[in-house]
């Protein structure tokens, strides 16, 4: 039951230290990152005023794969964007600051 157990949602929250501890982790799905990417629109591909929600689906996956292999998230994003859209136009987004933003926005992957 709920109240035999600590649940770790929120680092600052101090539970009953004698219960036992049962972490739970949220992992994004690509459908999440490709809905953030979507709404941010780093590529500036019109998406949203095109109603393109599938936009970034297959380069969320991407991301997210790269992310498995241990990659930052920083270095996945530089990475995808130049493997889908050329250096030329990858270069053009500040993936430190979309970074910034997409955790701003309550995504973490």
């Amino acid at each position: 039951m709920l109240q035999d157990h600590r649940v770790l949602l929120d680092p600052t929250h101090d539970p009953d230290p004698t219960l036992p501890i049962i972490e739970l982790t949220m992992t994004l799905t690509a459908e999440q990152l490709s809905r953030a990417l979507f709404e941010a629109d780093p590529m500036e591909t019109c998406c949203k005023e095109n109603d393109c929600f599938d936009e970034y689906d297959a380069i969320a996956g991407d991301i997210l794969s790269k992310r498995e292999q241990g990659q930052s998230l920083e270095k996945a994003l530089r990475d995808t964007f130049d493997e889908w859209f050329g250096k030329a136009l990858a270069e053009r987004v500040d993936a430190c600051a979309l970074c910034r933003h997409l955790e701003a926005k309550g995504v973490t992957v």
